[in-house]
């Protein structure tokens, strides 16, 4: 369907009517949502995993314009939130200890493929230890890894296929295989 968006100039109270075929094309974001997100992520803090979500493009340093260095498994903080000029992503503003600024897609904050809620990651860092936490957030695997390790490594499988003797996870041309007891054997 098409969709239009009727907008009245504060000072004249002229009327323009701005139409869109697509959600992912509207340039706009409702003030309302703005200020929500700004105070839901709003000094929180995050773990980055150094994995490039841009794709070939280098992430940016927007204080400076040259590529930012994100090490994995370093702490970053939300200052605010914004509009990306390049992408027109609504992004946070997230720095690091060395005052790089780097902009993140909210619609991609609870994609751990990318990034952990600080909170989160510290508790995972307890849970497995600080060696297998960092093997996982450099998202490799390791013999003896669990399932649930193995997930937040490599994310959700495509296939699974399941046998008595353990499971194969199936990621386009690599694989997970699993003994019985849910406990990472091999890949490839």
């Amino acid at each position: 369907g098409m969709f239009f968006l009727k907008l009245r100039m504060k000072e004249t109270g002229q009327i323009v009517y701005f139409n869109y075929k697509h959600k992912h094309s509207f340039p706009f974001i409702v003030v309302g949502y703005f200020e929500k997100t700004k105070k839901e992520y709003e000094n929180k803090d995050f773990v980055l995993r150094g994995v490039n979500w841009e794709g070939s493009e280098p992430i940016l340093n927007v204080s400076n314009g040259v590529a930012a260095n994100i090490v994995s498994g370093s702490n970053w903080t939300c200052s605010d939130v914004t509009i990306d000029d390049k992408y027109g992503d609504f992004s946070l503003v997230l720095s690091d200890s060395t005052n790089q600024k780097i902009l993140f897609p909210v619609d991609r904050v609870n994609q751990t493929k990318f990034i952990f809620d600080k909170k989160d990651a510290d508790d995972y860092k307890k849970k497995y230890g600080d060696e297998l936490w960092l093997v996982i957030l450099k998202g490799e695997v390791k013999v003896g890894m669990t399932k649930e390790m193995a997930m937040l490594s490599w994310g959700k499988p495509k296939k699974v296929n399941v046998a008595s003797y353990g499971d194969q996870w199936v990621y386009g041309s690599k694989y997970l295989y699993f003994d019985e007891n849910g406990v990472l054997t091999s890949w490839n």
